[in-house]
């Protein structure tokens, strides 16, 4: 039944409590703004997404404290600000 599964090559570890900043956005007009790892249940969404395109994705929020709303985002879009 996962026959077609193919693991991704390389995964980006995106952490908690740290702030990233947005690399590339084509649907929400966000790059350069903070963003934070979603700390609540995202019912799937970033396994879908990472699943569907082949591209490891990560469920990301605006709020500091991780809390909703928020959105996936590919992990190669995002870097960690130091």
């Amino acid at each position: 039944h996962c026959q077609n599964f193919k693991p991704f090559k390389e995964f980006i570890m995106i952490k908690y409590d740290t702030p990233y900043i947005i690399l590339r956005d084509t649907d929400r007009n966000m790059v350069g703004k903070t963003v934070y790892r979603a700390s609540g249940c995202d019912y799937g969404c970033a396994s879908d997404d990472s699943r569907m395109t082949g591209i490891p994705h990560v469920s990301m929020t605006l709020d500091e404290n991780g809390g909703y709303p928020f959105f996936t985002m590919s992990e190669y879009d995002l870097k960690e600000i130091q």
